[in-house]
C-alpha cells in the first residue's frame, strides 16, 4: 500500500511541477513580449530615451527570470536568449531595430518549444 501512495504522491508532485513550469514560462513570455513591443515602438518613433529604459527593464527582468528558467529549460536555448537580450544594450540606430526583431523571434521560438502541446510531448 505504501508503494501506491508513493506513486500517487510522485505523480501529484510531477503534475504540480509541470503546471508551475507552464505558468512561469507564460508569465515570463508575456512580460518580455510587452517590454520588447514597447521598445520596438519607441525605436520606430526614434524615442531613444524610453527605448533604452525599456531595454534596461527587460535586461533586469531577464536576469531575475534567468535563474529559474535555467532550472526548467534546456541551457542552450536560454544561453542564446541571454546573449541576444544582453546585446541589446550595445546596439544603436538601425542595429537596435534588427536586434529587437531577432530577440522577439528567439523568444517566440523559445515559447513555442516550451509550451505544453502534443507535438512537444511526442
Amino acid at each position: 500500500m505504501k508503494r501506491i501512495w508513493f506513486a500517487v504522491a510522485f505523480i501529484v508532485i510531477s503534475f504540480a511541477a509541470c503546471i508551475f513550469e507552464q505558468v512561469y514560462i507564460d508569465k515570463v513570455f508575456d512580460n518580455i513580449t510587452v517590454k520588447l513591443d514597447s521598445a520596438q515602438e519607441y525605436a520606430e518613433n526614434k524615442d531613444t530615451k524610453n527605448m533604452k529604459k525599456e531595454i534596461e527593464e527587460l535586461t533586469s527582468y531577464w536576469e531575475k527570470s534567468h535563474v529559474v528558467l535555467c532550472s526548467i529549460s534546456e541551457h542552450n536555448d536560454i544561453d542564446e536568449l541571454s546573449t541576444t537580450i544582453k546585446s541589446l544594450n550595445t546596439k544603436n540606430g538601425d542595429e537596435i531595430k534588427n536586434a529587437l526583431d531577432e530577440t522577439k523571434a528567439r523568444i517566440d521560438i523559445y515559447y513555442e518549444n516550451q509550451k505544453l502541446s502534443l507535438a512537444n510531448i511526442l
